[in-house]
């Protein structure tokens, strides 16, 4: 289990993780309510770089913590489908093996994937002929499940600590990884130590310049995962000034769920000799200075259907406890609605509390009575389906999204 976590403000700044430069302005205080044996994150600073124009979240904890957390708390083991690969899921690495196929078209050059979940990617990758894959996961359930459920060898390992790994490859992936890491630019001297001469570097990330077109939940980027916001000029700065030359970049929307879609960046870079030079980024600031214009009045709303719920005193369970509900209760009346007990499917946070109320699987619902309010957009639809279709349990349901959100209180 993790330690209570201390106050952003008590934690120091951490420079750029593009330029290394000290200077920042603050464009937004992220806040989230604790997790009874403590939680990774109480909030941050969303800050840009005055040096560079990157923004990031400033203010965390040490990198330790974030390794123990994607060790033991992963919630990227996919417990609901067994690690197989979901539809959607389906889709995105899809779209990554088509970037894959136009950069490498030698199905036999050896590929690397850090930070790879459950091998989805690669299992996909397979699909596509390639035959020399191997995996890198910090959770070692993760590992087991993607020889389980595909048949990949995956190592037990995080990005900062490549030792184990055998190189040289032609290609290496970072899907869904950079933005999770405290220290991105510390990062990539081991990877470059892993590619061959003329070897490539995919990198897959969350484009900051669509984060206000993909809006699904209010601040659901500023996530208690998601540290890094990157442009794609900022991925660029990055890459160059960590001796990789740019090859080819996508910019794609994906859909997670029937309510929300995924705006992605993918970049491809090689590697090169001596470094590149930086740029400043002239659009990360303003795409976020409108992201937080509109998840303002996305959580005023929000805020409101809460409100008339506290207001009512109905009691009700909460479905989820992720990033949503953490934020949510440290910024909305939410912690003042009568709650029973929260319900999430991650078995790491089952039998923990939350802002003094007990966290139960999702089994426990059949023995309650209580409405459900379902804390999540991404997933809104899909617990749901949980609720009625496999826990066969007819409790009124309360949305906070999309066409089925109602009078809470009637």
């Amino acid at each position: 289990m993790m330690g209570m976590s201390a106050s952003p403000s008590s934690l120091a700044a951490r420079p750029c993780g593009v330029c290394g430069a000290a200077e920042r302005s603050i464009l937004f205080r992220q806040s989230f309510t604790v997790l009874s044996s403590g939680t990774l994150l109480t909030g941050y600073d969303v800050v840009v770089c005055a040096g560079c124009g990157f923004a990031f979240a400033d203010r965390l904890p040490p990198p330790e913590a974030f390794e123990a957390y994607y060790a033991g708390m992963s919630k990227y083991e996919q417990h609901v489908t067994g690690g197989l690969i979901s539809p959607l899921d389906a889709r995105r690495f899809g779209h990554l093996a088509d970037c894959v196929s136009e950069v490498l078209p030698d199905r036999s050059a050896p590929i690397l994937d850090i930070g790879c979940a459950t091998g989805g990617l690669l299992a996909t990758l397979r699909e596509r002929g390639y035959t020399s894959l191997l995996g890198i996961d910090p959770s070692p359930r993760c590992a087991a499940l993607a020889h389980e459920c595909h048949g990949m060898r995956v190592i037990t390992g995080t990005v900062e600590r490549l030792d184990a790994v055998p190189g040289a490859f032609q290609l290496v992936m970072l899907a869904a990884v950079l933005e999770h890491l405290p220290d991105p630019a510390g990062a990539l001297p081991g990877i470059r130590g892993l590619l061959a001469e003329d070897g490539l570097l995919l990198v897959e990330v969350p484009d900051v310049s669509q984060f206000t077109t993909c809006l699904d939940a209010p601040f659901q980027q500023f996530s208690m995962e998601h540290i890094n916001y990157f442009s794609r000029s900022s991925l660029c700065n990055l890459m160059v000034s960590a001796g990789f030359a740019p090859v080819a970049a996508y910019q794609y929307i994906v859909p997670q769920s029937e309510l929300s879609r995924g705006p992605v960046l993918c970049g491809v870079y090689r590697k090169m000799a001596g470094v590149g030079t930086v740029t400043f980024d002239t659009e990360t600031e303003g795409a976020l200075q409108e992201y937080v214009r509109a998840s303002t009045a996305l959580e005023e709303r929000i805020g409101r259907q809460i409100g008339e719920l506290a207001d009512c005193g109905r009691p009700v369970i909460v479905w989820g406890v992720g990033t949503h509900t953490q934020h949510l209760l440290a910024t909305t009346r939410l912690r003042e609605v009568a709650i029973r007990a929260f319900v999430d499917s991650n078995p790491h946070y089952q039998g923990e509390w939350l802002d003094g109320t007990s966290i139960l699987p999702p089994e426990a619902v059949r023995e309650r009575s209580e409405p459900i309010l379902i804390s999540s957009a991404i997933s809104q639809e899909e617990i749901a389906r949980q609720i009625r279709d496999v826990l066969k349990c007819a409790n009124e349901l309360i949305r906070l999204y999309g066409m089925g959100t109602a009078d809470a209180c009637r």
